[in-house]
């Protein structure tokens, strides 16, 4: 009787062996080819705490609150990526291969992380991309990604406000990966790195879209009469710092300058009213 349940629990043990084996298969091979739907209503942000709160971590706290506000306002679902997030996807150890034979130094830890973005929203299946300064105006939520999921950029830094399915991301950080390698990934200064020449480079090449829909919140300020303010068709305002600099505040008040300038933009769509 002792063998035949030594025998039994064996069985059992290999059964579940086998599923297991099974299971990692599919969740390491089968899964992660499989197309995956963005999600219409979320807004993802690369958070590296390390790197934005390494000088004035209360301004970027401040700016991270801000940003969140903003887009749960407008419909949205913020959801901060890191570089948890980025490490589940493949082409991640690729991305830090190519940065050390390209010998971008981690002084430029910044730029870096604007690379590792794309990782990040590759593992999490793509969508909607926003950088810290950048809030929505007339971006609704629940909508398709425009160009039926390619590539687009919407300003002309291109680098603030990006949407795309999955492969589309990793198509673009293959294309950053290969000019990596040759070293052209550069921004002139000695190991700093950039994304923003890429894009522009494949958009004059016709290789992703852009839309020139998000504007700069010198723009209008937040002293702005509400015509100005409601008379265009904007996805997004940017708070840059050089906007900001041009409004004449400091950048370290870039959060309430943002919740600020888009409380007053909100309450002039509401009263649909031409008059301060």
């Amino acid at each position: 009787m002792l063998k035949l349940w030594l025998r039994a629990f064996g069985q059992g043990a290999a059964l579940v062996g086998v599923l297991g084996a099974a299971f990692f298969t599919y969740k390491q091979i089968v899964s992660p080819r499989r197309p995956r739907t963005p999600a219409k209503r979320v807004v993802h942000i690369f958070y590296d705490k390390e790197i934005e709160e390494a000088v004035a971590p209360h301004a970027a706290r401040e700016t991270l609150s801000a940003w969140k506000y903003n887009w749960r306002l407008a419909g949205w679902h913020p959801r901060i990526l890191t570089t948890f997030d980025s490490q589940h996807s493949s082409l991640h150890d690729d991305l830090v291969h190519a940065l050390s034979l390209a010998r971008y130094k981690h002084a430029s830890e910044k730029e870096t992380s604007c690379l590792m973005r794309y990782v990040a929203m590759a593992a999490v299946g793509g969508g909607w991309l926003s950088d810290i300064d950048t809030v929505p105006t007339n971006l609704q939520p629940g909508r398709d990604l425009p160009n039926n999921g390619n590539f687009t950029v919407f300003e002309n830094e291109f680098a603030s406000m990006m949407s795309g399915t999955r492969v589309e991301f990793e198509r673009v950080l293959r294309v950053l990966l290969r000019r990596l390698r040759k070293g052209k990934v550069s921004t002139g200064v000695p190991g700093v790195c950039s994304d923003k020449h890429t894009l522009r480079t494949m958009v004059a090449e016709g290789q992703i879209l852009s839309m020139r829909l998000v504007i700069p919140a010198d723009f209008w300020s937040d002293t702005a009469t509400c015509a100005n303010m409601t008379n265009n068709r904007s996805f997004a305002i940017q708070f840059s710092q050089a906007s900001i600099e041009n409004l004449g505040y400091l950048v370290d008040g870039r959060g309430a300058l943002m919740n600020r300038t888009m409380d007053r933009w909100r309450a002039c769509r509401n009263k649909n009213t031409l008059v301060v």
